[in-house]
């Protein structure tokens, strides 16, 4: 009992700590409008690849301990490799089956050796939240580019200064779009002069407006003379366009997705090598970390296909297998190359 209460003594200072930091991250956010780079778009539409695409995936061998690996777990698994980096289930085994239960927060103890970790996990529900603690044997800890090796990183951990701008300037986007129905005064331009707004900040000119409407109940003000009302609102200049959608370009390559497959402007050419680069390169590769924590906890035999999303690349897999056959190989070979194994293919005569 004296080293169970010596366990929560260690650990609570650690989890309030945590608590804090992330109460003061926000915070500083909030003041500065940096959010880190977790509620922009374009990471939304990392995760939401991520997530959709291992939800696409078909697990086998069918059985009791695989049937817990759900579309929606993967779905979790995906978006929480994403945006944190890793992922903790708790496999719970009970009523004659098995449930992976999404872990709210954990924390890992133990030595170099992996078989020797201990988890403290929290479980939340919507009234209530259990703390518990488990060895290794009983939770999928899936964890992406790990550093140290049990604790995953998310690609925007290795892309914090071009995220960090990208949220500075996403925040400033929407600040400018909150006024849009302002005014400002400004000399009038008869005498190639160029106007008091033009040397101004945006704060400084928001703090005139603001003093203009709580003097006069409104968010215009009006003098005859040599003042006259200039809108102040969204109108960024191109280079700052460009700046925000190569930010956001850099930001899709870090998450491996192809700027070609959300482009308003892509050609569907375009988008079906984006599409088939994210199967390959991306889908494939972390299905493979996933399966190797499922073969450690579920099923030595666990195994993800992907089969279900080769039909979006089904014309370039069929023109590579046309030029292979073309070239020389059989056409057994060539499906084999193009990963058209499972398909019935005939020799066609001379």
């Amino acid at each position: 009992m004296i080293g169970l209460a010596k366990l929560f003594h260690r650990r609570r200072p650690e989890v309030r700590e945590s608590y804090t930091d992330q109460v003061v991250a926000r915070l500083i956010a909030s003041a500065s409008g940096a959010s880190g780079g977790s509620l922009l778009a374009v990471v939304e539409t990392a995760a939401r690849l991520w997530a959709a695409g291992l939800a696409s995936a078909t697990v086998s061998p069918v059985n009791r301990a695989l049937s817990a690996v759900s579309p929606s777990v993967l779905a979790n698994v995906g978006r929480s490799l994403c945006r944190r980096g890793e992922s903790v289930h708790l496999i719970d085994v009970s009523g004659g089956r098995v449930r992976l239960i999404s872990c709210a927060s954990w924390t890992v103890s133990g030595s170099d050796d992996p078989a020797s970790w201990r988890y403290r996990i929290t479980l939340s529900g919507p009234s209530s939240t259990r703390t518990i603690a488990v060895e290794a044997a009983s939770v999928l800890h899936i964890r992406y580019a790990p550093d140290p090796p049990w604790k995953g990183r998310c690609p925007l951990e290795f892309a914090r200064d071009t995220s960090r701008a990208a949220s500075l300037l996403e925040h400033a986007t929407s600040e400018e779009m909150a006024f849009t129905q302002k005014q400002i005064l400004s000399p009038r331009r008869n005498q190639n002069d160029y106007g008091l707004a033009d040397s101004m900040s945006p704060d400084q000119l928001t703090k005139i407006v603001q003093a203009f409407s709580d003097h006069t109940g409104s968010g215009a003000f009006v003098v005859p003379g040599d003042l006259e009302p200039r809108r102040l609102g969204p109108s960024p200049p191109e280079s700052f366009i460009g700046i925000r959608d190569g930010l956001h370009q850099s930001l899709l390559g870090a998450f491996g997705v192809p700027p070609s497959l959300v482009s308003a402007t892509g050609s569907a050419g375009a988008m079906r090598e984006g599409f088939r680069l994210v199967l390959h390169t991306l889908l494939k590769p972390l299905g493979a970390i996933l399966v190797e924590e499922f073969q450690a906890k579920l099923d030595p035999d666990a195994a993800l296909s992907f089969d279900a999303l080769r039909a979006g690349d089904i014309t370039g897999s069929a023109r590579a297998f046309g030029s292979l056959v073309t070239g020389g190989l059989t056409p057994k070979s060539a499906a084999e190359v193009v990963g058209l194994e499972g398909v019935d293919v005939r020799e066609v005569p001379a």
